[in-house]
């Protein structure tokens, strides 16, 4: 499974910790639960299979009793279950098409709406077809080497590559907007910015 963020795993981590179906310390549940976070992440996307995925670990990995006919137990599993779903929902990145739909429509000449239009603008001008926010950060994470930074864009030079020097190029501009902020920070501004944009 590619990882989307760190910060969805600690997400996941956290909340299985307080969910607990043992009952270990809360010292020991930050660590005892970190086996399950990737099975959790791949069920991301649909709150019954998250929920059916609490139950197996509660009983064929962890090997404990389950009686999902008990509505105390049922609703221990589905709030869980649940605040798992809407965390990571809300950690989503706006999809590229609204985003563009929602700079369109923002008339406003915002430093957010700079870097929005150079991220739309470095999306557009990487060289394969990329369908997902998540999908351009991880491209440009393994161009680079993990962390984009713009001194590591400045000093790219691909000459076979037009498409990516403009992109790149789009990227130090958005980077150029909010200087004191990581490329990570200012994506995650951005969807933030246009998630809430009416």
């Amino acid at each position: 499974m590619k990882m989307k963020f760190h910060k969805d795993y600690e997400i996941v981590n956290d909340i299985l910790a307080k969910w607990d179906p043992i009952g270990v310390p809360d010292t020991v549940a930050k660590t005892e639960y970190t086996d399950y976070v990737t099975r959790i992440l791949l069920k991301r996307d649909n709150l019954d299979d998250l929920i059916k995925e609490l139950e197996t670990i509660v009983t064929k990995d962890i090997g404990l009793e389950y009686n999902a006919d008990n509505p105390t137990e049922k609703e221990h599993t589905i709030k869980y279950a649940t605040a798992i779903f809407n965390e990571l929902k809300n950690q989503k990145l706006i999809t590229i098409d609204k985003l563009i739909d929602k700079i369109e429509k923002d008339y406003t000449r915002t430093e957010i709406k700079r870097a929005a239009k150079g991220l739309i603008d470095a999306i557009n001008d990487w060289p394969t077809n990329l369908t997902t926010i998540e999908d351009f950060i991880s491209e440009m994470k393994n161009e680079f080497g993990g962390q984009i930074s713009k001194m590591k864009l400045e000093k790219y030079s691909n000459l076979n590559e037009a498409w990516k020097m403009e992109s790149t190029t789009s990227t130090i501009e958005m980077l150029d907007v909010f200087p004191d902020k990581s490329f990570d920070e200012i994506v995650a501004d951005i969807s933030d910015h246009y998630k809430r944009f009416v």
